[in-house]
């Protein structure tokens, strides 16, 4: 050997050299060495890799990957000392969206992220049974709801307030208006929420005013007594009416008209036609510039505050003509 044909001086120099090239390495190799953790399927342990990234540092650990298994911080992430290499395996999922069910697998940490992968999108009031926020289970079936939402506007009225004030010079009944009111308005929005283009609810969102109410003050009459002719009559109710005049012959009443009311009165003057609704039939009246009558009598034409005086002339009848008056309902 060379050693030995060397000078004994010489054998321990080239001795020397060799231990000092073999140290170096040592040193070398433990200079860029770099420690790991690697954590796959929850099992976790500690390697010393010289490997760049950690595709390659799972590779030399014999870390078999599929296309889907995620890698955190990811498969072509430089490795430094102290990394964490994380596998989250893939898993088989079903997701059932606009009426077709996709087989699929992902690795991704939720729900929303695995949808997403699967070229799936989502819109803004998209949900996904179970929540988008869940992680997936193994085999899960997840389905993608999808959620319209239609808004419609609407005119309100906006009722105004109504002060009513009594007032003794008003007969008992009637009201006067002191100030006038007026209704507000405002602009409501619904919203009409489909899911699969199922109809599941309508609810009020938003209500914005446009005018403001103004309040209405009405005096009501408390006075339940009126003076005619020296007079005092005392009254239940008092009615502004439309009053017209009617004769019982037949130039009002046609050529079938018998002389007698709705009621089995006598037609005459003081008889009254009247809206049972408003005025009770047989009901004693004071008919302002006519004077006592009885609510004998009805008319087709004869609906609500209208009434209809009988008098025993045709030309009575077209004297009275039509005019406003008061009816007061007596005790």
């Amino acid at each position: 050997m060379l050693l030995r044909r060397l000078p004994v001086g010489a054998r321990w120099a080239a001795a020397a050299i060799a231990a000092a090239v073999i140290v170096a390495g040592s040193c070398a190799y433990a200079w860029a060495a770099r420690d790991v953790t690697i954590v796959v399927d929850g099992k976790a342990w500690r390697q010393s890799t010289l490997r760049s990234n950690a595709l390659s540092v799972l590779a030399a650990a014999g870390v078999e990957l599929q296309p889907r298994d995620h890698v955190e911080p990811g498969r072509d992430a430089r490795i430094m000392d102290g990394t964490v290499i994380t596998v989250r395996r893939a898993i088989t999922l079903t997701i059932a969206v606009d009426g077709n069910k996709i087989e699929t697998s992902s690795a991704l940490a939720t729900i929303r992220d695995a949808v997403l992968e699967a070229g799936i999108e989502l819109g803004p009031d998209d949900r996904t049974e179970p929540p988008a926020a869940e992680p997936p289970a193994p085999r899960a079936e997840i389905r993608v709801v999808r959620v319209a939402k239609e808004y419609e506007k609407r005119l309100w009225r906006i009722p105004r307030k109504v002060y009513r004030r009594e007032d003794e010079h008003l007969e008992l009944g009637l009201t006067r208006v002191l100030g006038k009111g007026q209704d507000g308005t405002e602009e409501v929005t619904f919203c009409t929420t489909y899911e699969d283009g199922v109809k599941i609810s309508r609810a009020l969102v938003d209500r914005q005013v446009l005018t403001e109410p103004v309040a209405e003050t009405i005096a009501v009459g408390t006075s339940g007594q009126i003076s005619r002719g020296g007079e005092l009559i005392r009254f239940r109710r008092a009615l502004a009416v439309t009053a017209t005049g009617y004769y019982w012959g037949p130039e009002c009443t046609g050529k079938y008209a018998d002389g007698y009311t709705s009621i089995g009165l006598k037609a005459a003057r003081g008889v009254v036609a009247v809206d049972p609704r408003v005025i009770p039939l047989r009901s004693r009246v004071y008919v302002d510039g006519y004077g006592y009558a009885i609510a004998g009598d009805v008319g087709s034409a004869i609906k609500g505050s209208r009434i209809d005086c009988c008098f025993d002339t045709y030309q009575e009848a077209l004297n009275w003509g039509l005019r406003k008056t008061k009816v007061y309902i007596l005790w």
